[in-house]
Parts: structure tokens; sequence; C-alpha cells
């Protein structure tokens, strides 16, 4: 089983292609959303408002894309929280 984890906040220019790209190789897509802590302190929303959410809203209705919200300190700790998904899923296929 082949993951593949994006991390997103405000792509609407290249979502869609870029998710397009993942699933035509992958088994699953995990994309976390959200926008860190720092850019939070300084005024922007926490979650994407140009439009990302409604492409990551319809392309989980494909069952092979899942999104976590979250709003972690760094791009780092943002796919920690995507990879940590991809385990549980793995290990969910595994047993």
């Amino acid at each position: 089983m082949l993951s593949v984890l994006m991390t997103v906040y405000n792509e609407v220019d290249f979502l869609d292609y870029a998710i397009r790209g993942a699933l035509s190789f992958a088994d699953e897509l995990v994309i976390v959303e959200g926008a860190y802590k720092e850019t939070i302190k300084l005024g922007k929303s926490p979650r994407s408002d140009d439009g990302t959410l409604d492409i990551i809203h319809t392309w989980c209705h494909e069952g092979n894309v899942r999104v976590i919200y979250a709003n972690e300190e760094s791009d780092k700790d943002q796919r920690n929280v995507g990879l940590r998904k991809i385990q549980q899923t793995l290990l969910n296929f595994i047993t």
C-alpha cells in the first residue's frame, strides 16, 4: 500500500492538479490542512480561505483521500500529524 502525504494552506491554484497526480499512483492520500501557529498569531485564518477547502472536500468523497485539520508549529510538525495517520491506517491494513 502506497500512501502520499500533503500539507496545504491556501493552495487553490495547484491543489486539484497535485491531488490528481498523487492519486494516479497512490492508494491513499492524506492531506493535512491548516496554518502554522505563527501564521495564526499574525492574524491569519487557521483554515484556508481561498477555495482550498472546497477542493479538498470534493476529493474526500473519493474514499481514498483523507483530510486532517491541524495547526502545528511548523511544516515538520504538520507532516508528523499526517504521518501518524498513515501509520494508523497501515497498522489497520496489516491486521
